[in-house]
């Protein structure tokens, strides 16, 4: 039973980390919930056209932006992560934490803004995606207090 309740745990923090990303709304950052960076894993639906509604098949990788700003990855002020994607799915998705640059730019971050946008053989890059502000988990939890020795005993008696 013991295994069965640590499968269940992983998997409601992979989940939680997975669905953490909320789309950024003009009052800023979600602020209700807190992820574990460690755990986001963006993920999003690959385009089938080109802007003149053509069928893409020239799609050669995904850019991410990561940043600490709101702004535009391209006209941003504050450094901005670029991540080079490959995928060819209908749906894709990156790990942030398995990004060195990312995971060093979002150590010390307390919300995070990701785009995406698409880039095909002739290097023409698509509009930046939606933007998604995420909330970092970046406290950890106070101190144990009242550490001690507890000693028990145990008596078993026998009749005869």
């Amino acid at each position: 039973m013991k295994s069965l309740t640590t499968s269940v745990f992983l998997a409601v923090v992979f989940v939680a980390g997975y669905i953490a990303l909320r789309p950024n709304v003009s009052e800023g950052a979600d602020t209700t919930s807190k992820y574990n960076p460690a755990l986001i894993k963006v993920a999003w639906d690959a385009p089938t056209t080109n802007t003149d509604g053509t069928p893409l098949t020239d799609l050669l990788h995904y850019q991410l932006a990561v940043s600490k700003s709101p702004e535009n990855p391209d006209a941003s002020t504050e450094p901005v992560a670029y991540v080079t994607i490959p995928c060819d799915e209908p749906t894709c998705a990156f790990q942030l934490w398995d990004d060195p640059g990312v995971k060093a730019m979002i150590d010390d971050a307390s919300i995070i803004y990701l785009q995406v946008r698409a880039v095909d053989w002739a290097l023409n890059a698509s509009d930046w995606s939606n933007q998604l502000a995420v909330e970092l988990d970046t406290l950890g939890p106070s101190a144990p207090v009242n550490i001690r020795i507890e000693l028990s005993v145990s008596v078993t008696v026998t009749t005869p």
